[in-house]
């Protein structure tokens, strides 16, 4: 991997199927540690070629960040998922989380929740709003991070889930808020009161300022955000939206802000009303 040196199809799935056992297998933390390192050189070098070994990739690692690792340990861990985010297509990754989510077969503890909800939170900061689609896959995993924002035995989990919503939904608002009119009335209720808070705080604090957006990483996709999906009309919420960002917020008065924020409120009303 050092020399860089061009591997085989053949040898690119002999080594997906060593790092694959690498995963479940025991190891002392030095093994380990060596692991990761070679597996941070093997995604930078190969991840052209590895898109077939993504979900493995991505699911063992956000796993790994729910078991009793020494700092050090996790720290690798977490510079290998950030590795991954950058060197794959992000819709990719969100269709694959989307479905590591419903999967009745997984069984995530508290920290592997965390672990997948942030990392859809930092993905969804990078996305373009075109990634965000809403499929039944997405309607399903949306409808179990809604649950997760009422989770018992963890504050993390929910204020994780809460976030996650809140991002998704200034994405691509419309998208997201079309998503909530097809779930049961049961989840529209949780995520719309949720939100209309957030629309609420927002518009209270002042929602121009940087200090109340969540921070976006500029899109490494081209980024022409003239759809009807992501134009001003349809996609503006308080200069929240990652579309808000080409526009100069600071020209819009006070009156204008509350006005869109009340424009989306009233979209989700209708979406829920339609849907009962």
């Amino acid at each position: 991997l050092k020399s860089q040196r061009t591997l085989s199809r053949v040898e690119l799935k002999r080594l997906c199927e060593i790092f694959t056992r690498m995963f479940a297998d025991p190891h002392s933390k030095r093994v380990f540690s060596m692991f990761l390192e070679t597996l941070v050189d093997f995604i930078i070098i190969h991840k052209d070629d590895l898109q077939d070994w993504l979900f493995v990739l991505l699911t063992q690692l956000l796993k790994k960040m729910g078991a009793d690792l020494l700092g050090s340990v996790q720290a690798k861990v977490q510079k290998a998922l950030d590795v991954t985010r950058d060197s794959f297509p992000f819709d990719q990754q969100f269709n694959i989380l989307m479905r590591f989510i419903v999967d009745q077969t997984q069984t995530p503890n508290l920290k592997v929740k965390v672990a997948i909800l942030k990392y859809i939170e930092s993905l969804a900061r990078q996305m373009d709003p075109t990634d965000f689609v809403n499929s039944s896959e997405t309607r399903l995993a949306v409808s179990r991070i809604i649950t997760w924002t009422t989770e018992p035995k963890s504050s993390d989990v929910r204020k994780a889930a809460q976030i996650v919503l809140i991002s998704l939904f200034e994405l691509n608002t419309p998208e997201f808020t079309m998503l909530l009119g097809a779930l049961p009335k049961t989840f529209q209720d949780g995520a719309t009161k949720l939100l209309h808070n957030h629309l609420k705080n927002s518009s209270n604090t002042g929602v121009g300022s940087p200090s109340n957006t969540i921070g976006r990483t500029p899109s490494r996709h081209p980024s022409s955000r003239t759809s009807p999906l992501t134009s001003p009309t349809n996609c503006s919420h308080g200069g929240l939206s990652p579309s808000m960002l080409d526009y100069d917020t600071e020209n819009l008065n006070s009156e204008e802000i509350y006005s869109s924020l009340r424009g989306v409120t009233e979209a989700i009303e209708k979406f829920s009303f339609r849907s009962q």
